[in-house]
């Protein structure tokens, strides 16, 4: 897995449907998902952590999201989620995007 904060899951070719986000749980990486990643019918991205570390979850979320907002169009339904630490920054993710008006079609 690369160091951008999106990565691509499962191979997106020939996939159709939503696009499903999974955040990462506290320890930053994708590994958690793996096991998911390779049943997954649709397309499915991670958010991992960079290098760079936040000052708050509020700031991690904001940067995930224009993470996301560059991975796809806003005609796309994106659903996002996680587990442990992931649920709580995919929440605030959700919470951004809604309160911001984002061009995303954030389900």
């Amino acid at each position: 897995v690369g160091t951008s904060i999106i990565q691509s899951m499962n191979n997106p070719e020939g996939r159709s449907g939503p696009i499903t986000v999974l955040v990462h749980a506290v320890q930053g990486n994708l590994s958690p998902y793996m096991p998911v990643a390779q049943s997954w019918s649709g397309v499915l991205l991670g958010c991992q952590t960079p290098k760079e570390d936040y000052s708050s979850l509020e700031e991690m979320a904001a940067a995930y999201l224009r993470s996301v907002e560059t991975k796809v169009s806003p005609e796309q339904e994106v659903f996002l989620g996680g587990f442990c630490m992931g649920a709580v920054v995919a929440r605030e993710m959700v919470h951004q995007a809604v309160n911001n008006s984002l061009n995303l079609n954030i389900k």
